[in-house]
C-alpha cells in the first residue's frame, strides 16, 4: 500500500492505580548504564542529543515506537514504508549516507538492534533519546553516522501500581487518487475512438468508483495493563505487561494483530555492587495482508464496469473470451483480487536479555558489566487464491503457497569500566574496555556475525573541559577474511563555557557549551537480512567508512526556560556499497554487492526549546528543530553515473540517475517545451546539447528526490487538568514522478486486448496523445506540511480514595 496515505481519529482513556502512594519514586535507573539517564557521565555526547520522555511522546494510535517521535529529532526523517496497518519504518538522519542502509542504530536498554521492525510495545517505553554522534559505549560507536536512538523502558516501581490504558480509533481515506470518473472517462471514449464502434461498444453501463470499492473505514482498538511494584521480602522491583493491538487496514481485507507479554526484574545486591536487569519478551502476530495488485488495478480499471455479475469466477466482473473461460492479459477486477486471495503471515517471537554490573569491593571505581540478549522467530507464510479465481480457474485447483522461517539472534557484550576522580586538580577520568558480539543464526550460505573490540577514553578538566577518545576494532563475517577488520578511531572535545569563571556568576545564561569531534565511523550495511540470501557478495568488497566532522553549540537561558542547539557536520562516505547488475552467466545472481563510491553531505541542525509559559493554572511548552542538507556524489569507481528508479511504462525505462559530482538520487530527464498557454507540446523537448537533433544525449539532470529541508513543531498546552497539543511536520526541497500520470494518454485508454482503461485526470492537462514517459512534466513538486496529530484530553486526578488517576 505503498503512497497510499490514511487520517486516523483515536480516543484514548489511561488509568492508573497508586497503592501506598507515600513516598512514590520510579526506579527507572536501576539498570540504566546510558548517557540519557546519566548527563554528567564522562561519556555524555558533546553533540547534540535529544530526550524525549512518556509525557512528550506524540499521541494517538500508536504501533510503532518510530511514531513516537516524529517530528521531534532534528535531521531525522521518519515516515512508513507503505500504508499496511502494522507496517515497518524507514528512517534517515542528517541525509543519505549509504545506498544500503540509513537506518539510526535503534538501542533497547542498550541492547543494539540490527534490524528495523523491533517488537518492543510503545506503551512499555519511559523515554527515548537520540544521539547524533553515538558515543556512547563501543556497541554505539557502530553505526553512529546516522545517530543513534536509544530507548529505556519502564522498570519497576517502590510500591505497587497497576496502569490501565486503552485506544480506539477510526481511519479512512481523506483523498482519492485524480482518476477520471465514469462520466467523465465516457466523454473522452466518445470523443477520441468516434470512429470506432467496437471500442465504444466496449462501455459497460455502471457508475463505479473503484477505489471507494476497494477502500474503508477501519476501526482499531489497543489495551494494554501493567503491574509494578517491589516484591518488599526478597527487595526484588518488577513490572509485567501484557497488550493486546486488534487494527483494521483502509484496504479491505487487511488487518494486523499484535498480542504480547513483558517481565522485567531489576534486583541489586551487596548495598547495590552488583546490579541485574532481566528482561522477558513473547509477541504473537497474526495478519492477514491484502493483495495490494488491488490499488494500481482500481486506478486503472474500467469505471463503467460493474463490481459483480453472474459468472464462474465468484460473480466478479470479469472480462470474458467465452461463457467459460477469462480473457487472459486483462485487469483482475479489484475487489476480487482483495476477496478471492487470502495472504497470512503469523510470527511468534520470544526475546530475553540479562545485564550484570558488579562494582568492585576492593576498588569501586571499577566495574564489570555484561550485557546478553537472544531473539527467536518462527515465521509462517501463507499465500492461498480461491480455485474459481479468474487468474487461476485455467489451472482448475486452489493456489497455495506456504514458506515457514525459523532464526535465531545472539548479542553479547562485556566490558570493564574504571571512573576515577582526581580530587587534587578537580578532574576526572574515565575508561571503557570492552568486546561485544552479534550473531544471525539461520540456514544462510553466509555466516553472519559482526564483533567489535573497543577502547573509550573520557577526560574532565574541573567540569569544564571534556575530551572524548575512542577507537573500535570491527570484524564483519560476511567480508573476505583479507578485508574482514577495520579500524574505527575517534577524538570529541566539549567546552562548557558556563563552568568558566567569567560566565559563572552570569544567571541569565544556564548553560553554555561549545563542541567539536571527528570520527571515521561504520554502518551495519551488510546485516541487511536478504545480503547473502538472495544476492552475491564481491570477494574484494570492504567496510563501508565514514569521515564525520561537526562542530555546534548547545545553550540554556533564563533557568532553561529557553534552550536550543546549532551543530553544523560534514560526513564524507568512502567504499559505500550498492547492488550493481552484472550480466546473466557471470554469476550466481544478477545483482552484486560491492563498493561503488564516495558521497558527502553537508549541513547544519538547529533546535528551539521554549517554556513560553509557567504559573500555578497554565503551563505553555513549544519545540521546533530544523535540518538543512546538501549532498554530493564525489566518485564513482567504476562509471562516471549510472541511472536507477524503474518506472512503470515501456521497458526497462528509469527515471533518475547518479552521477559524480551532483546530489544523489536526482531526475533524469528530457526538458518538456510548452504552448504560450503552458500547455506541454508532445514529443517537443529542448535540444540540451545543440547538435540539432533530440535524442537520448539530450536527457538532462534535473530536480532530485531527496529534500534539502526537514522541520518539525510541537506545542503542549495545559490549564489546569487539561491539555492540548500537536506535533507536525514539514519538508521541502524534493520532488517525485507521477507515474500514475506518465501512463496516462489518450491512446492509452484501449488495449487492443478488447478492454479499456482508465486514466489519471492530469490527461486532460496534457492532451498527450502517445506516451511521454521520460519527459520532466512529471516531475512534481514534493513539498509538504502534515500534522501528525492534535490531542485534547482532560485527567482526572487522585479520585476513588486518592488513588486512582484517569487521563
Amino acid at each position: 500500500m505503498k503512497n497510499v496515505n490514511f487520517f486516523l481519529v483515536a480516543l484514548s482513556l489511561v488509568v492508573t492505580s497508586i497503592v501506598n502512594a507515600k513516598n512514590q519514586k520510579n526506579r527507572s535507573n536501576l539498570a540504566a548504564d546510558s548517557v540519557f539517564q546519566n548527563p554528567d557521565s564522562l561519556f555524555a555526547s558533546p553533540g547534540i542529543s535529544v530526550i524525549i520522555k512518556e509525557s512528550d511522546f506524540n499521541k494517538g494510535f500508536i504501533t510503532s515506537p518510530f511514531e513516537l517521535i516524529q517530528g521531534k529529532v532534528p535531521g531525522l526523517n521518519l515516515s512508513s514504508s507503505s500504508g499496511r496497518p502494522g507496517t515497518s519504518f524507514t528512517c534517515y538522519y542528517m541525509g543519505i549516507n549509504s545506498f544500503m542502509s540509513n537506518q539510526p542504530l535503534v538501542m533497547i536498554d542498550q541492547i543494539p538492534q540490527y534490524f528495523s521492525d523491533f517488537t518492543l510495545n510503545p506503551n512499555d517505553i519511559e523515554s527515548i533519546g537520540f544521539l547524533t554522534d553515538g558515543f556512547l559505549t563501543g556497541a554505539g560507536s557502530l553505526k553512529s553516522a546516522n545517530g543513534v536512538i536509544a530507548i529505556t523502558t519502564k522498570k519497576g516501581s517502590d510500591n505497587l501500581k497497576v496502569d490501565y490504558s486503552s485506544n480506539v480509533a477510526v481511519s479512512f481515506l481523506p483523498k482519492k487518487a485524480d482518476v477520471l470518473s465514469a462520466s467523465e472517462f465516457r466523454n473522452i471514449i466518445n470523443a477520441h475512438y468516434q470512429s470506432q464502434p467496437g471500442v465504444l461498444a466496449l462501455m459497460g453501463d455502471s457508475e463505479t468508483d473503484w477505489q471507494e470499492v476497494i477502500y474503508q473505514k477501519a476501526f482499531a482498538q489497543e489495551h494494554q495493563i501493567s503491574l509494578s511494584g517491589t516484591v518488599k521480602m526478597i527487595a526484588l522491583p518488577f513490572r509485567f505487561s501484557v497488550d493486546d493491538v486488534r487494527q483494521e487496514g483502509i484496504l479491505k481485507t487487511s488487518n494486523y494483530r499484535r498480542s504480547g507479554a513483558r517481565l522485567s526484574l531489576h534486583p541489586s545486591f551487596f548495598k547495590n555492587h552488583l546490579k541485574i536487569s532481566v528482561n522477558s519478551q513473547l509477541n504473537w502476530f497474526d495478519n492477514r495482508i491484502a493483495n495490494e495488485s488491488a490499488i494500481p488495478n482500481a486506478l486503472r480499471f474500467d469505471p463503467t464496469q460493474p463490481v459483480y455479475e453472474t459468472n464462474n469466477f465468484g460473480n466478479y466482473f470479469t472480462y470474458l473470451f467465452d461463457a467459460d473461460n477469462p480473457l487472459w492479459g486483462t485487469l483482475e477486477n479489484p475487489l476480487a483480487l482483495l476477496e478471492q486471495t487470502q495472504n497470512t503471515e503469523k510470527t511468534n517471537y520470544w526475546s530475553e536479555d540479562i545485564r550484570v554490573d558488579y562494582q568492585f569491593h576492593f576498588l569501586p571505581e571499577l566495574r564489570f558489566v555484561f550485557l546478553q540478549n537472544k531473539q527467536h522467530y518462527f515465521i509462517e507464510r501463507i499465500e492461498k487464491a480461491s480455485s474459481n479465481s479468474s487468474w487461476i480457474y485455467p489451472l482448475g485447483e486452489e493456489q497455495l503457497n506456504e514458506r515457514q522461517f525459523l532464526f535465531e539472534k545472539s548479542y553479547y557484550e562485556a566490558f570493564l569500566s574504571f571512573d576515577k576522580r582526581f580530587r587534587a586538580i578537580q578532574s576526572n577520568l574515565e575508561i571503557q574496555l570492552g568486546y561485544n558480539d552479534y550473531l544471525v543464526n539461520n540456514d544462510n550460505l553466509y555466516e553472519k556475525y559482526f564483533r567489535s573490540f573497543y577502547l573509550n577514553t573520557s577526560f574532565n578538566i574541573r567540569k569544564t573541559l571534556n575530551l572524548n577518545l575512542n577507537v573500535v576494532r570491527q570484524v564483519n563475517g560476511l567480508l573476505s577474511i583479507d578485508n574482514r577488520t577495520a579500524w574505527f578511531p575517534g577524538v570529541d572535545l566539549a567546552w562548557k563555557i558556563k563552568n568558566s569563571p567569567f560566565l559563572k556568576h552570569v544567571d541569565v545564561v544556564s548553560d553554555l557549551i561549545l563542541f567539536t569531534g571527528y570520527s571515521i565511523v561504520g554502518t551495519h550495511t551488510s546485516f541487511d537480512e536478504n545480503i547473502g540470501n538472495l544476492h552475491s557478495l564481491d570477494m574484494n568488497i570492504h567496510h563501508e567508512k565514514l569521515n564525520v566532522l561537526h562542530a555546534g553549540v548547545k545553550m540554556g537561558l533564563l533557568k532553561n526556560r529557553v534552550s536550543g542547539s546549532l551543530e553544523f557536520y560534514n560526513k564524507a562516505g568512502k567504499d559505500l556499497m550498492a547492488l550493481v547488475y552484472v550480466p546473466s552467466g557471470t554469476n550466481f545472481n544478477n545483482y552484486l554487492l560491492t563498493n561503488i563510491g564516495e558521497l558527502t553531505n553537508q549541513g547544519f541542525n538547529l533546535s528551539l526549546n521554549a517554556l513560553l509559559i509557567h504559573n500555578n493554572e497554565w503551563r505553555w511548552i513549544f519545540n521546533g528543530n530544523l535540518n538543512f542538507n546538501k549532498s554530493t556524489l564525489d566518485k564513482l569507481y567504476e562509471m562516471d553515473s549510472f541511472q536507477t528508479g524503474t518506472i512503470v511504462g515501456g521497458v526497462g525505462n528509469t527515471i533518475m540517475i547518479q552521477s559524480e559530482g551532483n546530489p544523489i538520487n536526482q531526475f533524469y530527464a528530457y526538458k518538456q517545451v510548452y504552448n504560450s498557454d503552458g500547455t506541454p507540446i508532445e514529443n517537443f523537448y529542448v535540444d540540451s546539447n545543440n547538435d540539432g537533433s533530440v535524442n537520448e544525449h539530450d536527457r538532462v539532470i534535473g530536480k532530485k528526490a531527496t529534500p534539502d529541508w526537514i522541520m518539525g513543531i510541537s506545542s503542549q498546552l495545559n490549564y489546569k487538568n487539561w491539555e492540548l497539543s500537536f506535533s507536525g511536520r514539514f519538508i521541502a526541497g524534493h520532488s517525485i514522478y507521477n507515474n500514475l500520470a506518465s501512463v496516462s494518454y489518450y491512446h492509452s485508454f484501449y488495449n487492443s486486448q478488447f478492454y479499456l482503461l482508465n486514466c489519471s485526470d492530469d490527461v486532460e492537462k496534457s492532451k498527450f496523445e502517445n506516451p511521454q514517459y521520460l519527459s520532466d512534466y512529471y516531475v512534481r513538486d514534493a513539498s509538504f506540511f502534515r500534522m501528525d496529530y492534535i490531542s485534547l484530553g482532560y485527567s482526572f486526578k487522585r479520585i476513588l480514595f486518592k488513588k486512582i488517576d484517569v487521563n
